[in-house]
């Protein structure tokens, strides 16, 4: 194969015209470089070290050259190929394997420029390679397959040393210092793990490597982890996966391809399967020291300690705050923390102070890891898991129902396991919490204990252990072995200074005891010299006796791998009397090995206040395992105090049947708390039966994931009738699932109460058809958990809330079928479209529906087509389907309202009906040219038509005209041929002065009789009524009223004394006088020639003496010569005391 790439080469650089290139000598090839190629008066090698160059190349101070390429100087930055200079780099990135360049943007390596390769391969070394194997595809950018393995091809013919791997046409370390990296697609680079296609990449700021090629740092609408991920189609996507098409059932992680599911059991959408558990995609092959946990590819504290937080299953401890691992690498602004969903959010609302697992979203303190998180209805999320609320009974707030026992959320998913302390002093004990084991620890880096899945780190407490670790529950060191004493040196001529061979620990520190030996014969290199016995020297402790060199003088000869110790022989190596050296005694339980006292023969030399058991040096006072002496060890989790075994250092000593839990001696047999073994709790329902948590005190004990509930043990999980907690019957038409009551397909609970179960069939459920609340409404049903609608309705708005709204029956809308509409004026009856009431469809055409209205048309009123035609009308109208008149003809009127007739009414001359219609001219009228006029003697006095001309001319009311009225004062009237005249006098008055103007002037109303036998009432006089007056009227007109009005007087005069009745005018009228009759008329007192009386009149002079009584008729007439009088007058009668 070398030959026929010199071949290859020597006749390239021929056709090349590369001067310099040495012949070779007939019937040879190479003759003069055997191994290699000459170019240039040279001798090349056709490889290089470690890497065999591409054909056509030869290798040149360690590097794959082309010899076109040897006499080529390129400027900075750029490389030769095929003779002449490209860029090392294209713009947009690097070129990063070894002999590679840039030609036409893309990186290429040197041996391929103008190579052309087939669809679906790519070349490298100058050939042409598959772009991807027959059972995977190779996602690098710089990658091709070979023997069906994925390889760079700057990496092809590189051999790298054992511990290194190839990357970019280099070897490099294949694990960092501290970290292992993974399978062949990482190597260790600047002592981090890197993808071997992405060593040497340089991107852009703001891009990151993926698999060779240069892909944004973050999404537009979220940032991707700074440590692992890129945006790759639209999401964050794991570096190292870009590109990596994995087989149906696997998904990619760290660039290889894993099993999506362990055991059966699924894993999450962002993990794999790897070691039997599914572990997230950024942290496989990552290991963690003890306390710690992998987020986003790298580790970091499982808890807080220094804060006192214990971090849930999905958070981390970064500065001093449980972070989702989400968020393992977000750097948020100060006062400020992470969320699952990777952004930043206020520690604490502007009013309320969050707590140490919270954050401030809208305004409210939630669960940081709850950020995004949508739980089932009725479930609450703590710590980013959903939970329900309750386990059978209700938990009080603040709590959820885990593993069937209320929690409190902050202790959700680890954040408070284990529950128990962890101290120096119960280091190495285990407890169960979260289906996990956790082992309290001792991590001597920070002198601090912590609770850890992994490790055994902790400390004995013994200096003089080293590599502490838990065993068997203790923490248990190996001796430290001092085996390394000084050496021996004399102290002076005659002084030995020596050290045993293995020493004792103290205080952490080897202890040898310095031993001193005088030497007789002087000590010479740190040992003493023998006895000199003729040419030879004896040994130290022999004597030369006779010559012959005897130990102790009287002893043998020791030979050279025995020592003289008295009189006796010893092998110092073995000798447990005399180890080492002759007064060096090993202690008991010691063995002699090699010289050196060593605790049951393997462990180191026990020094002071310690004692040799087994193989280990122990304080017997304070060794749990050898307490007060040796195999007597104290009970799990006892201390050796004093040389007494002590519950947890404090409590008593246990006895058989106990057991030492903290300081407490329990019965591991009945203790619920301790059941069997310490911090062994049994689960919620189960009871310590012997030892062994039993479900119900008779049931099995309950496996991890499942829960008691009374004696069976069910997957509260998937249990339909114990779902989420016990007790928890999720009914009919149900089953469980992930602790939550789930409908069986089909069906709902849609009246948010487990009790009766998915009491709703969403296939026939009209108000839950399909899904809960989805109601068909009104006339509808469900069928195969879709709406229909009833017979003779439909859904015509596509709304089922309102149901199928449309009766296709009746809804002039939507009749007979959907969108049919009878338009105007119509009703739906039947499915067919019907006119209302007054309207008719005259057209035939249903889309304006019943456009004429009948009752209204006049052109079809009643009926499509007739025509209204009424009297005397102008223009037509149509009402209810009858005609109606709406204008007449000038000077008509339909005044009587009926239509048969028209306009009927001439208002010209219609009495009833004169101008306008109801205009009545009324009684004894006449209509003139559309006006009321009055018959002739007759008059409308009131103005008023509707009793027509009411007044009849030539009465004493109207006797003229209107108005005229006959009228004269205390007189009847009479209208003659339209002229007034005064009739007769009213009873009691007359016309004296003969004119009518002022009528019947003279009146006199009472009638006083004219005569004395007649004569009225005049009163009675007397001394206790002395004075009467009497008012009056007289009328005396000769010829027609000579009037004389008489009164009868009474007159009373008491005895004794005497007393005159007087009569007079008050006042006088002057035209009056009297005549006074006593008596009955025969006698007369005053004859009519006076206006006063006294007793009688003056000419007759009569006295009235005491006792007299006596009646007085006095009467009032004209005076003589008087005529024409209206006189009224006032008569005073008076009784006057005598003189």
């Amino acid at each position: 194969m070398k030959t026929e790439r010199t071949i290859v080469l020597l006749a390239w650089l021929l056709l090349a015209g590369v001067g310099g290139l040495a012949g070779c000598s007939p019937g040879t090839i190479g003759s003069g470089c055997p191994s290699g190629v000459e170019a240039g008066g040279r001798c090349l090698p056709a490889d290089c070290p470690g890497r065999d160059c591409p054909e056509g190349f030869a290798c040149l101070d360690d590097q794959c050259i082309e010899p076109a390429c040897l006499q080529v100087q390129c400027g900075q930055g750029m490389a030769c190929a095929g003779g002449q200079c490209y860029p090392r780099d294209c713009v947009w990135r690097t070129c990063p394997g070894v002999g590679e360049l840039c030609v036409d943007e893309q990186c290429l390596p040197a041996s391929c420029l103008n190579v052309q390769c087939p669809p679906g391969q790519r070349c490298a070394a100058g050939l042409c390679y598959p772009v991807d194997c027959q059972t995977k595809n190779c996602p690098g950018a710089e990658q091709v397959c070979v023997d069906e393995q994925c390889r760079q091809r700057s990496c092809l013919g590189v051999s790298c040393p054992e511990g290194e791997r190839c990357a970019a046409g280099s070897c490099y370390p294949v694990d960092c210092q501290d970290v292992h990296c993974l399978g062949t697609g990482e190597v260790c680079v600047g002592g981090r793990c890197q993808a071997v296609s992405c060593v040497g990449v340089e991107c852009q700021s703001g891009s990151v490597c993926a698999n060779g090629w240069c892909y944004p740092a973050d999404c537009p609408d979220r940032q991707c982890s700074d440590f692992s991920e890129v945006c790759f189609e639209g999401r964050c996507y794991p570096a190292d996966c870009v590109g990596v098409v994995c087989p149906e059932g696997q998904r990619c992680a760290r660039g290889l391809c894993f099993d999506t599911a362990c055991d059966q059991v699924s894993c999450a959408a962002d993990e794999v399967c790897y070691q039997g558990t599914c572990v997230r995609h950024n942290c496989v092959g990552i290991a963690c020291p003890a306390g710690q946990v992998c987020a986003d590819g790298e580790c970091f504290p499982a808890d807080c300690l220094a804060s006192g937080q214990g971090c849930a299953s999905s958070e981390v401890c970064r500065e001093g705050q449980c972070v989702p691992d989400d968020c393992a690498h977000v750097d948020c602004p100060p006062d400020q923390v992470c969320g699952a969903d990777r952004n930043c959010y206020p520690a604490d609302c502007p009013d309320t102070a969050c707590g140490p697992y919270q954050l401030c979203l809208n305004g409210v303190c939630l669960d940081r890891g709850c950020v995004g998180v949508d739980c089932p209805a009725g479930q609450v999320c703590a710590a980013g898991n959903c939970y329900p609320p309750d386990c059978g009974q209700p938990c009080t707030p603040g709590q959820v129902c885990e593993d069937g026992q209320c929690v409190d959320e902050q202790c959700v998913a680890g954040r408070c396991c284990p529950a128990a302390s962890c101290t120096v002093a119960n280091q190495c004990a285990r407890e169960t919490c979260q289906d996990a084991t956790y082992t309290c620890l001792f991590e001597p880096a920070s002198a601090t204990t912590l609770w850890s899945q992994t490790g055994t780190l902790c400390t004995d407490g013994d200096p003089c252990t080293t590599d502490d670790s838990c065993s068997d529950d203790r923490c248990q060191g190996q001796p430290l072995i001092c085996d390394q004493p000084p050496d021996d040196w004399c102290a002076d001529a005659n002084t030995r200074v020596y050290y045993p061979v293995v020493g004792y620990c103290s205080g952490g520190t080897c202890q040898y005891d310095e031993n001193r030996q005088n030497c007789e014969f002087g000590c010479q290199d740190g040992a003493c010299r023998g006895d000199p016995c003729g040419p030879i020297e004896c040994d130290p402790g022999e004597r030369c006796i006779d010559g012959a060199c005897l130990c102790g003088g009287t002893g043998p000869d020791c030979n050279a791998q025995q020592l003289c110790c008295g009189t006796e022989c010893i092998d110092p190596l073995s000798d447990p009397n005399h180890c080492g050296n002759c007064d060096q005694s090993c202690d008991s339980g010691e063995s002699c090995i090699s010289g050196g006292c060593r605790c049951g023969g393997s462990g180191p030399d026990c020094g002071p206040g310690y004692s040799c058991c087994d193989t280990s040096c122990v304080d017997l006072q304070s060794n749990a395992a050898h307490c007060g002496s040796c195999g007597h060890a104290c009970d799990t989790n006892e201390s050796c105090v004093s040389g007494a075994c002590s519950c947890g250092g404090s409590g008593p000593d246990c006895n058989s049947q106990q057991l030492c839990c903290g300081t407490e001696c329990i019965d591991p047999l009945s203790d619920q708390r301790h059941c069997g073994g310490c911090n062994q709790r049994c689960d919620a329902g189960e009871i310590c039966t012997s030892g062994a948590c039993r479900c119900g005190g008779s049931g099995p004990d309950c496996s991890s994931g499942m829960t008691c509930c009374g004696v069976q043990c069910v997957d509260t999980d998937s249990d339909p009738h114990n779902c989420g907690g016990c007790g928890n019957d999720c009914g009919a038409n149900a089953h469980c699932l992930g602790g939550s009551c789930t409908c069986d397909d089909g069906f709902g609970n849609c009246d948010n109460d487990w009790s009766n179960g998915c009491e709703a069939d969403l296939g026939g459920d009209s108000d839950n058809c399909g899904s809960c609340g989805n109601s068909c409404g009104q006339h509808a049903g469900c069928s195969g958990g879709s709406c229909t609608c009833d017979n003779g309705f439909d859904n015509c708005n596509a709304d089922w809330s309102d149901g199928c709204e449309a009766d296709l029956n009746s809804d002039a809308g939507n009749c007979g079928s959907c969108g049919n509409s009878c338009g105007q004026h119509a009703v739906c009856s039947g499915g067919s479209c019907a006119c209302d009431s007054g309207f008719d469809n005259c057209n035939n055409l249903w889309a304006d529906g019943c456009e004429v209205g009948i009752g209204s048309d006049p052109l079809n009123c009643g009926s499509c087509g007739f025509v209204c035609s009424l009297p005397q009308t102008a223009q037509h109208g149509c009402s209810g389907g009858d005609c109606t008149v709406v204008t007449c003809d000038s000077g008509f009127g339909n005044c009587n309202g009926q239509m048969p007739d028209g306009c009927e009414a001439n208002l010209q001359s219609s009495v009833a009906n004169c101008g306008s219609c109801g205009n009545d001219c009324g009684a004894n009228s006449i209509c003139d040219a559309g006006s009321c006029a009055c018959q002739g003697g007759f008059a409308d006095c009131n103005s008023s038509w509707s009793d027509g001309c009411e007044a009849q001319l030539g009465t004493v009311d109207n006797c003229s005209g209107c108005g005229d009225i006959c009228s004269y004062p205390h007189a009847d009237a009479v209208c003659n041929s339209g002229t007034c005249q005064m009739a007769s006098c009213l009873p009691g008055w007359w016309n004296l002065n003969g004119s009518s103007s002022d009528g019947c002037e003279c009146g006199d109303t009472s009638d006083v009789a004219g005569t004395c036998s007649a004569a009225a009432d005049g009163g009675t006089v007397r001394s206790s009524n002395p004075t009467v007056t009497i008012s009056g009227v007289l009328v005396h007109q000769s010829g027609l009223r000579e009037d004389s009005d008489c009164y009868l007087v009474h007159y009373l005069d008491p005895a004794p004394g005497n007393g005159t009745f007087a009569v007079d005018f008050n006042p006088d009228p002057g035209n009056l006088v009297l005549v006074v009759y006593r008596g009955d008329c025969s006698t007369v007192d005053c004859n009519g020639s006076d206006a006063t009386f006294e007793s009688s009149c003056q000419s007759q002079g009569a006295t009235c003496t005491s006792g007299n009584s006596n009646d007085f008729t006095v009467c009032v007439q004209a005076a003589a010569g008087q005529d024409g009088l209206c006189q009224p007058y006032t008569l005073r009668l008076r009784y006057l005391v005598s003189r």
